[in-house]
């Protein structure tokens, strides 16, 4: 069976022109449950591998022929082979240059946050202190930290506090003198910068696209640092039994050329979707840009054919809802009004560019779908598979339209349980509004196809955890409390569509990928137990023992 060379090491010999490669051989799996996802065989005994090909599927007796003296052979014992999972939503790149910040993860409440930031900042002499993880839940209902709290505890230098949501940024007095936020800067359209409501000065919170304005002024990480953390982050996501991904958010071309170096290297071990995101100041003056991003990166695991937008923001108070808030105040506006939404999906569809839609309230769902019906309509015969993505509280009334328009709903599973994120909404929905929120199962009735995503690193990349919580709508690390609304909790046999052939079809490879067929790649992945023979709250324990891409060893566990 052939083995990558792994780890750091092996990338910089690669890297540096000294790499070399064994012989591919002949696999035969064989003595277990492969779940193959093929609508006409979805169960089988045995599957032969050959050249990096899956060439037979069928029973132990049938492909026996297969074995030869040369050929590998893995008696599953009764373990499970399955498709390759395919990441429909996350984001390596981000999540790879935020693992080395001071870290928030643990803190619970506004003082544990700056005790951490005062013990990282003892720890660290760098120019600007950089720290991810924090909660912004904590300072519901308005998310308003204030910088003399920073100031307190650092105030020789820039600080910046990035929330796990990845749409907050706390700062403290000196960074926001460093990146130029002011009584009279203008507030950026689809961004919040809190100010007081008396002086109009920033309080030190900036929300969604406000967070450019500090972006561009912020270290960066090394780019040597970032590709090898890159490196590790997709080998990670082997370990976990990924061997395809979209990354949702590709805003600089360095971004994708990381990918790229990985690619010439031989170590890049995933298929990879980019998608290359729409900037709204830019309007359709990135139009070109865009289709040469595309030219640019097309290669056999490297493809940027989508672009990613941005209706409404990425918090509860950024959600744009079609009803006033439960507090009576008017919900956030969309980041791109519906013309102008609209225009922009028929010019991509046009193009042949898939758009990936990110909405949070119903207002902006209905706003993405009312676009892609006009792309629809202007040009009928192109079918780029337009994506809708998050879902976190549509209008029911719009369930019904995404199977009519082609539209594919991506899902995170993991967020749909009692957490600190889910009852942040509830002071902006409302509680009697909490029936709609991830209405999963609804989206499937209506016909719609389901991908999953993680959306790392806002939360975790183990699919099987997300597959637990789409099963019971519960905390995987409760089974006892209450699930939400546990009437939209899904079907294992459409969670693994969703990670699998569902989840192909968005990244436009469902002909190569995603299930276990003849003449298809050998992106395959064994775990230790069959998850139809498990019951749902123990499915977060289970443990990938073997990760293939084309055939190729890309992890393998020391059980088998």
């Amino acid at each position: 069976m052939k083995r990558k060379t792994s780890g750091v090491y092996g990338l910089l010999l690669l890297l540096g022109g000294l790499a070399c490669g064994p012989d591919r051989a002949d696999l035969v799996f064989r003595g277990g449950g492969v779940y193959t996802l093929d609508a006409d065989r979805p169960w089988a005994e045995s599957v032969v591998v050959d050249g990096g090909k899956i060439i037979a599927v069928g029973s132990d007796a049938d492909m026996a022929v297969h074995i030869g003296a040369g050929t590998d052979v893995i008696d599953l014992e009764g373990r499970m082979l399955l498709p390759g999972f395919q990441d429909s939503h996350t984001h390596p790149i981000l999540g790879a240059s935020l693992e080395p910040l001071c870290r928030l993860d643990d803190a619970t409440s506004e003082e544990a946050i700056l005790e951490a930031v005062a013990v990282c900042a003892r720890e660290s002499s760098d120019d600007w202190l950089l720290a991810f993880g924090w909660r912004s839940s904590l300072f519901l209902p308005e998310i308003d930290p204030r910088k003399e709290a920073l100031d307190a505890v650092v105030s020789d230098r820039p600080v910046v506090l990035i929330a796990k949501d990845m749409h907050t940024f706390w700062l403290n007095s000196r960074a926001l003198e460093a990146v130029g936020v002011t009584r009279g800067t203008e507030t950026p359209r689809g961004g919040v910068i809190l100010r007081d409501p008396r002086s109009g000065e920033p309080t030190g919170a900036l929300r969604d696209l406000a967070l450019d304005l500090v972006i561009d002024v912020m270290p960066r990480p090394n780019a040597f640092e970032s590709l090898l953390a890159l490196h590790a982050t997709l080998g990670e996501m082997n370990r976990l039994g990924y061997t395809s991904l979209l990354d949702a958010r590709v805003n600089e071309r360095e971004m994708a050329w990381a990918y790229r170096l990985l690619e010439i290297a031989g170590q890049l071990d995933m298929r990879v979707s980019l998608a290359a995101l729409y900037e709204p100041q830019q309007g359709l003056a990135q139009r070109e840009a865009l289709r040469k991003f595309r030219e640019d990166f097309d290669s056999e695991r490297l493809q940027a054919r989508v672009v990613k937008i941005f209706v409404d923001g990425g918090t509860a108070m950024g959600a744009s809802a079609s009803a006033p808030r439960a507090n009576g105040r008017p919900s956030a506006a969309p980041y791109i009004d519906e013309a102008a939404l609209a225009e922009v999906v028929v010019a991509l569809h046009a193009d042949g560019l898939a758009v990936h839609l990110h909405t949070l309230g119903d207002r902006a769902t209905r706003s993405a779908l009312d676009a892609i019906e006009a792309a629809k309509r202007a040009h009928p015969d192109e079918d780029p598979r337009h994506v809708i993505t998050h879902l976190v509280h549509p209008d029911p009334t719009d369930l019904a339209r995404f199977a009519p328009l082609g539209v594919t709903a991506n899902i995170s599973p993991w967020w749909a349980f009692r957490n600190e994120w889910t009852a942040s909404f509830l002071p902006t929905l409302g509680p009697e509004r909490e029936r709609w929120m991830y209405p999963f199962a609804s989206l499937e009735r209506s016909g719609v196809r389901l991908a999953a995503g993680s959306d790392y690193p806002f939360t975790p990349l183990d699919p099987f955890e997300a597959i637990e919580v789409g099963l019971t709508r519960r905390d995987p690390a409760d089974p006892s409390s209450p699930p939400l609304v546990a009437e939209e909790a899904l079907t294992l046999e459409t969670l693994l569509a969703a990670y699998t052939i569902n989840a192909a079809y968005q990244l436009h490879q469902e002909d190569r990928t995603g299930s276990i067929e003849p003449g298809k790649l050998a992106d395959l992945i064994v775990i230790d137990r069959n998850l139809f023979e498990t019951e749902a709250e123990s499915i977060s324990e289970v443990r990938v023992l073997l990760t293939l891409l084309e055939g190729e060893v890309v992890h393998r566990g020391e059980s088998l």
